[in-house]
């Protein structure tokens, strides 16, 4: 059945060559937590900006919304998701953008009309950065209160570790699965174009060939706590700590570095 569907409205526009400079294609950023995005989202609307088809997802809103009618963020992002790739079908120059959950649905239904981004970053910095920004939030959205080393045992620090599987798959009760890895890996296959932060020149340059537009990458929402107070807190115990949860987003990160860049 959405296999039927997907054909009634695929325009298969997007893999294989680069677009016309006069044309933006149809682009899909999905944004990972703490992996540059913010400064991609600048860069992308340098182009989209004139476009009237874009949505840029507000984190927060949606966040707030899945909790008043008791539903998992992440699944609510999905549905919004395949809502707004419904309504922008046959349409030219869309954008859309945010801490959105890859959609096996959406992906099936309208995958071929969108080029679907997304940049990574090591995990172990990742999930540093990801710390140290909510711990300077305190009480607000998806603010941390405790400690590094008390938080580095909690629920939600396992969570932050596998954050790679926890967006791209879908099954939140499956979160311990280890297949969720190598179903991550397969869903980062269908990208038209995947980046690593430590590499950007690199990503700027494939994005360029792909589609024929330069992107302008500055530092956007950069962590309020120095480098040097990482340095400080991070003790070698809480460094090995976090190198052990994030084993499935290493595993995820090496292999997109050697495989898919």
């Amino acid at each position: 059945m959405i296999r039927e569907i997907s054909r009634r409205f695929s325009r298969r526009i997007h893999r294989n060559p680069p677009a016309a400079a006069s044309t933006l294609p149809n682009l899909f950023f999905l944004h990972l937590p703490k992996c540059g995005g913010c400064s991609m989202l600048r860069a992308f609307g340098e182009h989209y900006s004139a476009s009237p088809n874009t949505h840029l997802l507000d984190a927060v809103g949606s966040a707030a919304v899945a909790k008043a009618t008791d539903r998992n963020a992440l699944d609510y992002r999905r549905d919004i998701l395949l809502y707004l790739m419904s309504s922008m079908r046959n349409r030219e120059s869309c954008y859309i953008s945010g801490h959105f959950a890859f959609s096996r649905m959406a992906y099936e239904l309208f995958g071929d009309e969108w080029a679907y981004v997304t940049v990574l970053r090591h995990p172990v910095d990742r999930w540093f950065s990801d710390y140290f920004y909510n711990k300077s939030r305190g009480g607000a959205h998806s603010g941390i209160v405790d400690d590094l080393g008390d938080f580095v045992e909690s629920d939600r620090a396992a969570m932050m570790g596998r954050t790679y599987p926890r967006y791209l798959v879908e099954g939140m009760e499956r979160m311990d699965d280890p297949t969720r890895v190598s179903e991550c890996i397969n869903v980062l296959k269908k990208f038209a174009l995947i980046g690593s932060l430590e590499n950007l020149d690199l990503f700027v340059s494939q994005f360029e060939e792909k589609f024929g537009r330069k992107l302008v990458i500055g530092r956007e929402n950069s962590s309020p706590v120095s480098k040097d107070q990482w340095r400080e807190a991070i003790t070698p115990r809480i460094r090995e700590r976090v190198e052990e949860l994030c084993q499935p987003d290493l595993y995820v990160y090496n292999y997109v570095l050697k495989n898919l860049l």
